[in-house]
């Protein structure tokens, strides 16, 4: 994707949702990937244009989190919650009796002094911990948008952090989302 110009969509397209049932991968459009395995769980970490796609599981149970615009297409079926990005929101849901998920996004704007102090601080702590993607600024002197996200996996457990920056808006989108698997 070299020399592409990939553009971030405005706030007010984006929706987080969550499903319970795998995506085939034709409908994730990724920017980077990585995958991860722990205790039985498989992770695979999508960066996308939008935000990112959080596919999760273990022996049967599945669960997918998209923080997407408008205009991605999800499967019709197996959608557990949707809502469109502004303020905050928590949401949690157990797929089995043994695994327990939540997740809390919200939007934050943040004065442009913030907004840089925040850039800076996601850029640095992405040489030593989690996954970053630079996307494309929205104009040729402007910053960059990134998303990064970080995880935290102990024994039985997974915390996702994820951080969606829109330079021209000041804002953040931020989530932490919790998966944990019963002993």
């Amino acid at each position: 994707m070299e020399n592409q110009l990939i553009l971030r969509p405005p706030i007010a397209e984006l929706i987080y949702q969550a499903f319970d049932r795998p995506f085939h991968p034709e409908l994730i459009h990724s920017l980077s990937s990585r995958t991860f395995e722990r205790d039985g769980y498989v992770l695979k970490l999508h960066l996308t244009q939008s935000g990112h796609v959080v596919e999760w599981s273990y022996q049967n149970t599945h669960i997918v989190e998209v923080l997407g615009d408008a205009s991605q297409v999800v499967p019709e079926n197996g959608q557990i919650f949707a809502h469109r990005v502004g303020g905050e929101r928590s949401e949690s849901f157990a797929p089995t009796a043994d695994i327990k998920y939540q997740t809390c996004f919200y939007l934050e704007r943040v004065p442009t002094e913030v907004y840089l102090q925040v850039d800076g601080e996601l850029r640095h702590d992405s040489k030593q911990n989690g996954v970053l993607q630079v996307l494309s600024p929205t104009d040729r002197l402007g910053i960059s948008p990134l998303s990064y996200v970080d995880l935290q996996a102990r024994k039985n457990s997974l915390v996702i952090h994820a951080y969606h920056t829109f330079p021209s808006d000041y804002a953040v989108v931020k989530s932490q989302t919790l998966i944990e698997i019963a002993e």
